[in-house]
């Protein structure tokens, strides 16, 4: 293992000295995208984490003839404005595929709070849709109610206008002092910006980020909410089954998201 050299991290205040350290270590997050040839989709989906990305790989179209792969285009972000925050540089990978008039972006890898906007930015700028989509997923613990909610999973969404929230029919909004982060709080606030309508679901499930007897339930809860509004993408039951047993006869150390 190389020798780490200690080192005083740089302040806030960044001066040339601490701008040409920066400039040596700065991370970058590669994305790896189909060419899509100026073509107009009627939604993007952004699966952030395993589950989230489990149930858009049981996503089906229902045009099939209209999902033949297309070339590979390799493109880089550099990431800039703060230090790493690990000595090893941070990876974040989005891929893209077309599901008939859907484009299907899946995220791997951590992503830090800073780079979220430019990251939805080249999303938007690559992937030309009617409609923005986000599913991530968090720690039951980590929701903030005066009630604690009594079930798992449990969906929450936010949407950019009043009639995008009218369309969900199947979750609740996600209320204060609870908020999006990361990803799905750049992309609702880049597109209401926009005027471009878009939505965020958020499962809540208790042992989120650790492998536990995972059910077809954690997994499929995003699909009442897709089906309220009216996506064209079927969920393949048998898909979301084997997902979940393979992930069952996991360690229980094993970790599940980034």
């Amino acid at each position: 293992m190389a020798d780490v050299e200690e080192t005083q991290p740089p302040s806030l205040d960044y001066g040339e000295d601490d701008l040409a350290a920066l400039d040596k270590k700065e991370s970058t997050f590669s994305l790896r995208m189909q060419t899509l040839m100026g073509k107009k989709f009627e939604d993007a989906i952004i699966a952030i984490g395993e589950v989230p990305t489990a149930f858009v790989d049981a996503l089906t179209a229902s045009d099939a003839a209209d999902t033949a792969p297309a070339q590979q285009d390799p493109s880089h972000i550099k990431i800039t404005g703060h230090p790493p925050l690990r000595v090893e540089p941070i990876h974040f990978t989005a891929t893209f595929e077309i599901r008939g008039s859907v484009a299907v972006c899946k995220c791997e890898g951590m992503l830090r709070s800073d780079d979220a906007a430019s990251f939805t930015q080249l999303v938007r700028s690559h992937v030309s849709a009617k409609r923005y989509i986000c599913l991530g997923e968090a720690a039951l613990a980590s929701y903030q109610a005066t009630d604690p909610p009594q079930h798992t999973p449990m969906l929450r969404y936010l949407a950019t206008s009043s009639e995008a929230s009218r369309a969900v029919a199947s979750a609740q909004r996600l209320e204060p002092p609870n908020a999006l982060t990361s990803i799905a709080a750049a992309m609702i606030s880049g597109c209401e910006w926009d005027g471009v309508e878009a939505y965020a679901f958020v499962s809540y499930r208790e042992g989120a980020g650790v492998a536990s007897q995972l059910h077809v339930d954690d997994v499929s809860v995003f699909q009442p909410a897709l089906s309220s509004i009216g996506t064209s993408l079927t969920l393949d039951d048998e898909r979301v089954r084997a997902f979940c047993k393979k992930v069952n006869r996991r360690p229980v150390d094993t970790l599940l998201y980034t």
